[in-house]
């Protein structure tokens, strides 16, 4: 976020509009590379990060406001359409790269206008691109929503003893549509992720050093947060509004003097750790091959270098032999070719990955909230 070099502040209280434009006026542009670097680390390790005790052994509670997710199942309509369309996507030429996760922040996230909150929109030639932005790409006052959807049966393969191994969709020309939704999503998990203004109290027990918190959100409000996708700054500075105050978050009024609004810096804070968030899942995760006929994962996300990919509905990802061919051998393969078995040499992938029972929905919202604590331990953004 930028602002002026007073902050925003300075001897702007109570002058008249034509005075205060060269003083005010904010920009929101994304999250910060130190609240990116949090983010990023702490997904992909799931821990908190450790923050500066004052000795060895010491103990405190604190509490504030913060940002929080709440996760539900996308239930309903909605869920129909987002199949439909999922299964149009894959259907339409896509079947062999028909993703198997993809994760989504539609511009429009307006119940009253589900068509626009859909994962996939149409362009006018008909080829399809993902419905997804930032806060700054989102028009004003909508909900700061994530969506997110495991879909392993997309990825399923036809048997490895094909001769040229296609997608199990590619063959589903003579199914009805419903048949073809329900053999595409028969085990999805579809959920919908949106940002509340939460109070956090976190309990802080170091001993020799080690680490120890215990958090507890409530949410301070019933209805998600909605993004500032822009921050209006005066009108024209060469047409002031004669004996009007400024107000940086409309335009300016008769009621309201010129001040640093903190609400407003609040609700820009959570939004750029809400934006860090998703430009670590959103995107979509598929197959594609190589040039040794091998099927390979293709993603422009993220999700599977976090810790979300140890739960069960995105399970499916680790159990893919990222490099299996009908063609080559590869030492990677623990289980299979039958050589390996007798051999010294057992594969390098020769332990189960880890794996956790705690369901995806309650694994990002606990992942959000150390998130949230881990932000402690970069002074930058304390």
């Amino acid at each position: 976020m930028h602002s002026n070099p007073n902050n925003g502040i300075s001897d702007c209280y109570a002058k008249r509009d034509s005075e205060c434009h060269p003083t005010i006026g904010y920009g929101y542009s994304g999250p910060s590379n130190a609240v990116s670097r949090i983010v990023a680390a702490t997904a992909a390790q799931g821990y908190l990060a450790q923050v500066a005790a004052p000795a060895a052994n010491a103990s405190w509670t604190t509490l504030f406001r913060g940002p929080s997710l709440r996760c539900d199942n996308v239930a309903g309509d909605l869920r129909s359409m987002f199949e439909s369309n999922i299964a149009d996507f894959v259907l339409s030429g896509s079947c062999a790269r028909g993703p198997g996760f993809l994760a989504w922040t539609p511009q429009m996230s307006d119940d009253t206008l589900p068509d626009l909150m859909v994962p996939f929109l149409k362009e006018g030639n008909g080829s399809y691109y993902l419905n997804t932005g930032l806060a700054t790409d989102r028009l004003p006052g909508n909900i700061a929503t994530l969506f997110m959807a495991a879909t392993p049966s997309v990825m399923k393969q036809m048997g490895a003893g094909n001769s040229v191994r296609k997608a199990e969709a590619c063959f589903m020309g003579s199914d009805s549509q419903e048949q073809k939704v329900a053999r595409l999503l028969n085990n999805s998990a579809i959920l919908r992720c949106d940002l509340y203004n939460s109070t956090y109290r976190a309990e802080f027990k170091f001993v020799n050093g080690l680490q120890e918190v215990n958090v507890t959100t409530s949410e301070l409000e019933d209805a998600p947060m909605s993004t500032v996708s822009f921050v209006r700054s005066l009108a024209d500075i060469t047409q002031p509004t004669s004996g009007a105050t400024c107000d940086i978050m409309s335009t300016t009024t008769q009621e309201k003097e010129c001040m640093f609004d903190m609400r407003l810096m609040e609700k820009l804070s959570y939004q750029a750790i809400m934006d860090a968030f998703t430009q670590q899942v959103v995107g979509k995760l598929s197959w594609t091959q190589n040039s040794n006929y091998a099927f390979i994962i293709d993603a422009n996300t993220s999700i599977a270098t976090t810790v979300l990919s140890q739960t069960p509905e995105l399970a499916f990802l680790n159990d893919y032999d990222q490099l299996s061919s009908d063609h080559w051998n590869f030492l990677q393969d623990p289980l299979g070719p039958t050589h390996w078995k007798d051999s010294l040499y057992y594969g390098l992938v020769n332990t189960p990955p880890r794996q956790s029972s705690i369901l995806l929905k309650d694994a990002i919202e606990k992942l959000f909230e150390n998130i949230t604590i881990s932000l402690m331990s970069e002074p930058s953004v304390q």
